[in-house]
């Protein structure tokens, strides 16, 4: 984190690290660090510019969707497909108790 008062500079380094730590869905404060900025400093930079913004939040979005990616290509295994529908269509394929009595 920077040891100083001043702002720090939005260098390309700084925002290369930012951007590496939002792909990788860090929150904020994650990034900071890794990036080695405060954490009041990229809520600063957020906040003034719209671009950046979007991209950090494009960023983030990213492992989610390979992980979406990764469960509908795995859906050719019968298992997988299953557990898919229990999830998406609860009331038709989850599995349910039956009480009697």
């Amino acid at each position: 984190m920077s040891k100083t008062g001043r702002p720090t500079d939005k260098t390309e380094e700084n925002i290369r690290k930012i951007e590496e730590a939002a792909a990788m869905d860090c929150s904020i404060e994650e990034m900071a660090l890794y990036a080695n900025v405060h954490r009041a400093t990229i809520y600063r930079w957020l906040a003034e510019d719209e671009e950046f913004k979007d991209r950090i939040e494009t960023l983030r979005a990213t492992p989610f969707l390979k992980a979406r990616d990764t469960i509908i290509k795995s859906l050719d295994n019968p298992q997988h497909a299953f557990e898919y529908m229990k999830r998406k269509k609860k009331n038709e394929f989850s599995e349910r108790l039956e009480q009697t009595g």
